[in-house]
């Protein structure tokens, strides 16, 4: 025997491991091209979540399984201090320690907050300083690291705490800068430094001392490295450590608490290109393995009760270069490689698949379509002219021998269905008819019917097994012909839609035998043939479900319990109740697919699918659905035949995927499924994330466009669940294996959030949470009521106002009213008493005097018709514009002035255009101008007149000037008449101001100001 395989067989012996399953085969491989951000994959480890992190050459990386998340320096939402990730050190906390080559950084895994740990980069050393080899925590949060240049603890907070310098930074001219390595704590309060220059350093956390010891010291001898190699250390339990020095034949158990120290000689060791970068990894208790950094790793065996560690002499993975192992707590092996990512594989697959010819060499429509086993062969009928029969072994499904027909290349190589009616003879329905095939001597021919001819010649014979009554039916796939043969009598009876009795329609592509004995055609139209009548019933062509009336079923299985189930095109899953004859629809809401390619017969209360690209189980009785995909063994094709084939003898079923043919048990075994929670792990909004959200979220109106993102951690089957989710406990809505949910403007309010994962098992996790949309403050109640109040108070000051307004038009009709009462009783009164005196005087023969009474009456008149005037032009709201204002003054002084020689003038400028004034202010306005007009007329003796109308910053100014004899402001008696009273109470009561200026023998000023 090899000295290799006698050290192996003892290595096996004495570790007691039976098996390794370290076969590349037993790894899934993951790179950049699946997600990663790097393929130089230098760290692993896990959160207390189920989360992995992985660090690379380039990058960090959360891994759930299924998608990698990817972390970068200088990118939101974890900003890294460093792109190179060195080592991932757990943290209390559920904290992530990261060491890089910039630094050092903790993160907080809860929310991805960050605590970082490094030298200002205004240092121009501090590139070495924060170079992190490795690093632990310390009590209370503080952080120990060692890096090219020192050893340096800060406080939780990140500020320097304590620091060795080995280098200055004049050092880096002349020397090489590179300094610390591992951290080994040795106790609560010790920790032990390796050096890269062969030594060791002591450092006490809690005292602040800091030496390099000695190698004679007696308490850290054991440690102390080989002086002219590097010594690694790894510690394994509280005082257990394994020494490794790349350059020796010999692993070291060490136990400090025992004071014991275990040489274990391995003289292979030397010779397998281990060195300074191979590390201990420990896979459990008593297991561990050791990287080469040229290639594969090697198994090593602890004995702790006697210290002997036993090799394997045999190499793992040599085609990959490992960095680093990592086992998570379902013993999971992960393997970090300068290629990628490895992932142990736990679970053996459910389907067993093996592709039996190459579809480029064997025609473009080349496909399985039937199968059937006979003891230890299974026969596959392709429907390939080039290659024909396939005979395979059951057990391994390597392809024995294939057969052809009649030369090949031809339709009897065209094989649609397999069945065995007779000892050592199979019936093979080809696109030319039937044949029979001898098994033992590969001998065949066609199948003649009673009359000595050729069964279905030129046809496409479809064949059923053997009923209860030894009857095999057979139908013409899609010709209009159907009948059984009885296997017994060797004899055929065969109906069309002319026979009697009639097949009720012709397009016939399925048949299958109920639970009552009867048997059911189906394709275009179903119909069945009711065995104690002997006659075709049951006629339809009008199914149930949103499309029953698209007659082609695509695929019919029936159970036991007197249903069938079929699937007709761009349908649902239907079950007919034969007893009722009742159609029920049978879909998502269930966890049944949408898609059906075929079916089998059901089988211990279980009925098998397949879509697109899943196998399904479904229990009728107790609603239950299993879910199988590739993850499981199933081939990437889709079925290429409509039935999955039933082996009652062995138990268990086949599918055919174009050139795969695929085995599975009927009864699926127990599994321990991987799934046991669901998580939220994070809201991402257009500007931020939120990692992990509580059970209650706000988010403000403006960010009503977000995506909820979550994940059902399984790592041996990511993508084995369906998932649903739900918004207020409405309908379960399916994400077609999504793990996100996009909302576009979410309403405000509260909303519950359920997300709910089917396992192919038919397990269900359900997970949610309430999110409340905050509503725009125009929403919220305060605003609303503050709007009602607003709103009330306005309406409140329009109804004043408009009292206000009523009573102020009412006050100035009543104003109206008494001028008119006033000035029309006084004139008529008058007119009245010189009417009267005129009379007596035209009686007394004294006409001189009655012509001057009644010019007297005449002005009266005149000046009553004037009066009136004024009131109604005051009143017309015609005449509410400044513009109109002016006009009437003009006109006024074309009136009065002009026909007593004195000359005027009228300026107004252009703002006076579209100013509307309320009617008693202008109505005040023109009687204080007139009044002017009218001492002008009465006293001033002038010769002109200016008047200007003018409007500034909303004052309307009027001045009246003229160059008469004026008069003495200072003279009481003066301008103590009614007129220049009445003009100061008008003034007054719009608010205004009166200024008069008037000069002896040079004229007057009256000056009116107001606002507008």
């Amino acid at each position: 025997m090899p000295k290799s395989l006698l050290l192996f067989a003892l290595f096996l012996l004495n570790a007691g491991i039976v098996s390794a399953q370290f076969n590349e085969s037993d790894f899934e491989h993951y790179s950049v091209t699946d997600g990663l951000s790097d393929n130089n994959v230098t760290c692993i480890a896990r959160d207390k979540q189920g989360f992995m992190w992985i660090g690379t050459e380039v990058g960090l990386n959360s891994f759930d399984g299924e998608t990698f998340e990817r972390y970068f320096p200088h990118n939101k939402p974890l900003n890294l201090v460093g792109a190179y990730i060195v080592s991932l050190v757990p943290f209390s906390n559920n904290c992530l320690g990261v060491a890089t080559r910039e630094g050092f950084q903790v993160i907080n895994i809860e929310n991805r907050s960050t605590r970082n740990y490094r030298f200002s980069d205004t240092d121009p050393f501090a590139h070495y300083n924060n170079g992190v080899y490795d690093a632990a925590e310390l009590p209370g949060g503080r952080v120990l690291y060692s890096s090219t240049s020192g050893v340096y603890e800060f406080d939780r907070p990140g500020h320097l705490f304590f620091r060795y310098d080995n280098y200055t930074a004049s050092s880096e001219e002349s020397k090489r800068i590179l300094y610390a390595k591992d951290i080994v704590k040795v106790s609560n309060t010790e920790a032990l430094i390796y050096t890269a220059d062969c030594k060791l350093d002591y450092y006490n956390f809690q005292k602040k001392v800091y030496y390099h010891v000695s190698p004679s010291s007696a308490g850290w001898k054991a440690f102390y490295p080989d002086k002219h190699h590097d010594t690694n250390c790894k510690k394994i339990g509280e005082n257990e450590y394994i020494f490794f020095n790349p350059y020796s034949d010999s692993l070291i158990y060490y136990n400090r608490a025992q004071n014991m120290r275990v040489v274990s000689k391995l003289p292979w060791l030397t010779a397998e290109g281990l060195n300074w970068a191979s590390r201990v990894y420990m896979l459990n208790d008593s297991s561990f393995v050791m990287n080469s950094p040229l290639a594969g790793f090697f198994l090593f065996k602890l004995n702790k009760k006697t210290g002997i560690i036993s090799g394997n002499p045999q190499k793992f993975l040599s085609a990959y270069r490992c960095n680093t192992f990592f086992v998570d707590k379902e013993n999971r092996l992960w393997i970090g490689t300068r290629t990628g990512l490895l992932r142990q594989k736990q679970k053996a697959s459910f389907i067993n698949a093996a592709a039996l010819f190459d579809p480029q060499d064997a025609g473009s429509n080349a496909r399985f379509t039937s199968v059937c086993r006979y003891r230890d062969k299974l026969y596959v009928g392709s429907f390939n002219r080039l290659q024909g029969l396939f005979i395979a072994d059951t057990a391994n499904l390597q392809v024995l021998k294939k057969v052809t027909f009649y030369g090949g290349n031809n339709g009897w190589s065209e094989i649609q269905s397999i069945q065995r009616y007779h000892k050592d003879t199979l019936w093979l329905g080809t696109s030319n008819g039937l044949l029979w095939f001898e098994v033992h001597t590969s001998r065949y021919g066609c199948v003649m019917d009673n009359h000595r001819d050729s069964v279905l010649a030129g046809g496409n014979p479809i064949l059923y097994p053997v009923d209860k009554k030894g009857r095999a039916w057979i139908f013409d796939y899609m010709n209009g012909k159907a009948g059984f043969y009885d296997t017994t009598k060797r004899t055929f009876t065969f109906f069309t839609t002319t026979t009697t009795p009639a097949l009720p329609f012709s397009r016939i592509k399925h048949l299958v035998y109920d639970a009552y004995g009867d048997v059911w055609i189906a394709g275009h139209g179903m119909a069945r043939w009711n065995e104690a009548i002997g006659q075709f019933d049951s006629f339809t062509r009008v199914y149930g479900g949103p499309d029953k009336f698209n007659d082609d079923i695509l695929a019919i299985a029936a159970d036991k319990k007197g249903s069938l189930w079929l699937y007709n095109a761009e349908n649902v899953l239907l079950e007919y109740k034969i007893k009722e004859k009742k159609f029920y629809p049978h879909g998502a809401g269930e966890g049944l697919p949408e898609f059906v390619q075929s079916m089998a017969e059901e089988v211990n209360d279980q009925l098998w699918f397949t879509t697109g690209n899943r196998l399904i189980c479904y229990s009728p009785s107790t609603k239950q659905v299993v879910s199988f995909d590739q993850a499981d063994g199933l081939p990437v094709e889709r079925s290429s035949s409509r039935i999955i084939f039933y082996d009652k003898e062995r138990d268990c079923y086949y599918s055919l995927h174009n050139n795969y043919l695929a085995s599975f048990p009927a009864k699926i075994p127990a599994r321990q499924e991987m799934i046991n929670h669901l998580l939220i792990t994070k809201i991402v909004f257009a500007d931020s994330v939120l990692y992990n959200p509580a059970g209650s979220v706000l988010v403000d109106y403006d960010r009503q466009n977000f995506s909820i993102h979550f994940t059902a951690l399984n790592y041996d089957e990511p993508h084995s669940c369906d998932f649903y989710y739900n918004v207020d406990n409405k309908q379960w809505t399916n994400l077609d294996g999504l793990e996100v949910i996009a909302f576009n403007q979410l309403p405000s309010g509260s909303h519950r959030i359920q997300i709910k994962a089917v396992t192919k098992f038919g397990r269900t996790l359900i997970t949610g949470m309430v999110l409340t949309v905050i509503p725009p403050f125009w929403q919220r109640w305060w605003f609303i009521t503050l709007i009602v109040f607003i709103i009330a108070g306005v309406l409140y000051a329009l109804y004043s106002y408009r009292i206000n307004q009523i009573i102020k038009l009412q006050a100035v009709r009543n104003n109206i009213a008494r001028d008119l009462h006033d000035d029309i009783a006084s004139t008529m009164g008058s007119i009245n008493i010189y009417s009267e005196i005129a009379s007596d005087k035209i009686k007394q023969q004294q006409p001189v005097i009655a012509e001057e009474i009644l010019q007297k009456i005449g002005g009266a008149s005149r000046q009553m018709i004037e009066k009136m005037s004024d009131i109604v032009w005051s009143i017309d709201s015609t005449n509410d514009y400044l513009e109109n204002l002016a006009d009437r003054m003009e006109s006024f002084c074309e009136m009065t002035l002009t026909p007593l020689g004195i000359n005027f003038q009228f300026r107004q400028n252009a703002a006076l255009s579209g100013i509307s004034l309320p009617m008693d202010k202008r109505k005040n306005i023109f009687l204080v101008f007139k009044e002017c007009i009218h001492n002008i007329l009465k006293y001033s003796a002038c010769k002109n007149v200016i008047i200007a109308i003018e409007i500034h910053q909303n004052k309307l100014k009027m001045t009246i000037t003229d160059d008469g004899k004026g008069f003495d402001l200072k003279n009481g008696k003066a301008h103590n008449g009614n007129g220049l009273r009445n003009m100061q109470q008008r003034t007054v009561a719009m608010r205004g101001k009166l200024n008069i200026r008037s000069v002896i023998d040079e004229g007057t000023t009256v000056e009116l100001l107001l606002e507008i």
